[in-house]
């Protein structure tokens, strides 16, 4: 909750939006909603109901469900990956596709919070003192981020009394929307609504919710340079395959009991290369205004006689939200692989000089990487976008002019080559201690690097 305080200082009043159905993947601009009508206020509404979207086949895609009868935490398969142990507690309201008795944080797309008291929606006046109602949305958000595989904001719809808004929430703070009456906006006062447009407020909430329930994942939150991989394209990619039989029996396919969904991880730098993670994620973090860590087991996929299919070894897929300020992880591991490179030239000459009993490099514990870059995505066919906070936010840049302070988050991946196994899975207690001993090996060996420990102190 302290971190949710702490990244509540970027709040900002925007409009209540519509999304543009003609824009790309990461639909992020938002058009004021229209109130024009002008017959009684039942006729508007149920007008509005029974026309609304059928210009263009827009059929809900997704409902909300009462939570109280929903699974609010990880998949069994999938919880040694959240540490420490996760809250009982759960929004009112999940916005589902399917499956409603079987839904669990993994499977919701968003959530609405009802609150009785109308203050607990006021827009603070200062950044630190923060709602009760917004400060548990902020924590909830934290949560859906964590379960729901590569979402990188939540949406939220926030009622209290009779008035509400909707907040977006990342891993950079909370963005409020203008309050809105659930009858009509004129009852607001403009202190408590913010820059927002007056308007038929009953309208305007059914417009949200239907909207809600429209919108694809991807601006609903989904990362738009991953894809989810169907159960039939993740069998297919194993049949084209040409991995050994031990690398076969590592990948559950669907209606086994450890079968975890993939997911393909599109190329997202300069190395034109992509991959596909296998079985639930190793480790994921659980904060909310920090880098948002998720790391991965996953396999290379290359088209093989017209199709695609995995190739190669296991590697690890580590995801995380860093400071453009600070030096970037990639950088890090270059000069690490530098002082590995020495080192092991001269273990190999004193082994030719000296003979006999060498001990084995001191970074041999440590991990080895493949390559990493910040994320960029096709926005569109033309355009090749950074994924960062700022572009989530529909701004010109982390130092867009409308901001109080900069935004310097920018999502960051890299590929390490070493796959290794949780501590807790030896198999005898040499075992562990030899892991142990490799770790301090390391550490002493990066810690004895001047330049490393100067990188350290920049992170």
């Amino acid at each position: 909750k302290e971190e949710a305080k702490t990244g509540y200082k970027e709040t900002r009043t925007v409009d209540v939006y519509a999304s543009c159905t003609s824009s790309p993947a990461l639909c992020c601009r938002m058009w004021p909603l229209s109130t024009s009508y002008t017959h009684t206020l039942q006729d508007e509404i149920f007008a509005f109901l029974s026309t609304w979207g059928d210009s263009d086949g827009a059929d809900a895609r997704r409902d909300f469900k009462q939570s109280s009868s929903i699974t609010m935490s990880p998949p069994v398969n999938a919880a040694e990956a959240y540490t420490p142990a996760t809250s009982s507690t759960r929004p009112d309201f999940c916005l589902l596709s399917d499956n409603p008795n079987r839904a669990s944080w993994h499977t919701c797309d968003a959530f609405a919070e009802i609150k009785a008291a109308e203050e607990e929606n006021n827009r603070p006046e200062n950044p630190k003192h923060v709602m009760s109602a917004v400060l548990q949305c902020a924590d909830y958000a934290r949560y859906h981020m964590a379960f729901r595989p590569f979402w990188i904001f939540s949406v939220i719809l926030l009622i209290t009394g009779t008035t509400f808004r909707v907040a977006i929430v990342d891993h950079e703070g909370v963005i409020l929307s203008s309050l809105h009456s659930l009858v009509n906006d004129e009852y607001i006062s403009e202190k408590r609504r913010g820059s927002g447009a007056i308007g038929n407020g009953a309208e305007i909430f059914v417009r949200v919710v239907r909207v809600l329930t429209r919108l694809s994942d991807y601006e609903l939150g989904h990362d738009p340079s991953v894809a989810t991989v169907t159960p039939s394209q993740l069998s297919g990619y194993l049949q084209q395959s040409t991995l050994t039989d031990a690398h076969w029996r590592q990948i559950p396919l669907a209606g086994s009991p450890s079968y975890y969904p993939s997911y393909r991880i599109e190329p997202f730098g300069n190395v034109k290369r992509t991959w596909c993670t296998v079985g639930p994620p190793i480790w994921v973090s659980m904060s909310l205004c920090g880098r948002g860590t998720q790391v991965w087991r996953v396999l290379e996929l290359e088209p093989v006689r017209g199709r695609c299919a995995f190739v190669g070894e296991f590697h690890v897929l580590k995801s995380a939200w860093r400071d453009t300020r600070k030096v970037a992880e990639t950088e890090v591991h270059t000069l690490i692989s530098k002082f590995r490179r020495e080192e092991e030239a001269a273990v190999a000459k004193k082994r030719e000089s000296e003979g006999g009993l060498i001990p084995a490099p001191a970074s041999s514990g440590i991990v080895r990487s493949l390559y990493g870059s910040d994320v960029f995505y096709h926005f569109d066919p033309q355009t090749w976008s950074q994924l960062s906070i700022a572009h989530i936010r529909c701004l010109s840049g982390p130092e867009d002019p409308t901001l109080p302070d900069p935004l310097t988050k920018t999502l960051h991946r890299i590929i390490l080559e070493t796959f290794g196994e949780p501590l807790w899975t030896y198999h005898d207690e040499l075992e562990l201690l030899e892991a142990f001993y490799a770790i301090v090996e390391g550490t002493i060996f990066l810690i004895s690097s001047e330049r490393c420990t100067n990188v350290a102190d920049t992170q």
